[in-house]
């Protein structure tokens, strides 16, 4: 067996025991909080706020998201047309970890964050932080720089003279201490807001790129998503049997649970099922396309027996959730308040 030195144990005193709290922490393990200090953990700062306005369109608050970013200087700023959050709020929603209006179901019923750390770790890693909420007529800012604040800067509940159209705007520089500096993949944002945009049908996304302003917006929603994904694939459908179920409903453990699918039966046998939970997609499927895929197997059968519809040379006609899985493709998008 190994022996041990216990004599070593002076090197590890009360002394040795550290705590950061808040920012500070942030600052020096940052990948446990965006998971990256590269181009990955810059584009994740801009999803959180990106996020954030997805949150507020989900709940009838917001329908338009501006984002902008400078190449050179790489700021990227974000601003949506809500209400604004609550101006006594603001400082603790982006200082302190942990803090936020999605821990419970009353503001948001449904919401991609659920930690409330986002905003408090896009101020600690940007080399300059500004955020602005309005509300009525007045506003309240903040400045920081690299997580400290700049109270010099404040303007505490001040009478608001600006676009009314405006609810919230953060805008920041990560900081290049602690990134790469690396441009914000700009090919990989296009792609999130094509997307963000068939998921939450009547959401306005504009991009503005070094100037160059392109828009994001989708009239059909799901189903504009399904049709550009089967003939990217070159899977042969009918556009008229496109079927359609929404709704809303309560578990038996009072969690509110939403469901949107949209679902096609190809010509081809092709697996072809995207599923989504609160904006965010689930490549491993889940409950919800399990549930799905049984419940629609359940529903054919149930149909082609009462309406007598099973050939006469056959005892049963039995459509497994196998056939299911070969011949139908569709999107199932939940969104659930946990």
């Amino acid at each position: 067996m190994l022996e041990i030195d216990r004599s070593k144990a002076g090197s590890y005193s009360a002394s040795s025991m550290k705590s950061f709290e808040g920012m500070s922490g942030v600052r020096i393990r940052p990948t446990m909080y965006i998971k990256a200090t590269d181009e990955r953990g810059i584009f994740k700062m801009a999803l959180e706020l990106i996020q954030n306005v997805i949150d507020e369109f989900t709940v009838g608050r917001a329908n338009h998201l501006l984002f902008e970013y400078d190449t050179i200087t790489r700021r990227m700023t974000v601003t949506d047309n809500g209400c604004g959050l609550p101006l006594e709020s603001v400082f603790n929603a982006i200082t302190k970890l942990h803090s936020g209006g999605k821990f419970d179901n009353e503001a948001y019923e449904f919401h991609a964050g659920q930690n409330g750390v986002g905003l408090t770790v896009c101020n600690a890693l940007s080399t300059s932080f500004d955020f602005m909420s309005h509300r009525g007529d007045l506003y309240t800012s903040y400045h920081f720089e690299k997580g400290e604040h700049i109270k010099s800067e404040d303007i505490i509940e001040k009478k608001y003279n600006g676009d009314p159209n405006i609810g919230v705007r953060v805008s920041l520089i990560p900081d290049d201490t602690i990134f790469n500096p690396a441009v914000l993949d700009k090919h990989k944002l296009i792609s999130l807001f094509e997307l963000t945009s068939y998921l939450n049908k009547g959401l306005t996304i504009d991009l503005d790129w070094d100037g160059k302003k392109q828009r994001f917006y989708s009239e059909e929603g799901l189903k504009g998503l399904l049709t550009k994904e089967l003939k990217s694939r070159g899977i042969r459908y009918s556009n008229d049997a496109f079927v359609y179920v929404n709704g809303k409903d309560t578990t038996p453990q009072g969690k509110k649970l939403q469901a949107d699918i949209v679902f096609n039966i190809a010509n081809d046998k092709s697996e072809c099922l995207l599923s989504f939970v609160n904006n965010m997609r689930t490549e491993e499927d889940g409950t919800h396309v399990k549930s799905f895929r049984m419940g629609l197997s359940q529903a054919l059968n149930q149909y082609i027996k009462a309406n007598d519809m099973i050939p006469k040379n056959l005892s049963k006609l039995d459509t497994s959730s196998n056939i299911i899985r070969a011949y139908i493709t569709g999107i199932v998008s939940i969104k659930h308040s946990d």
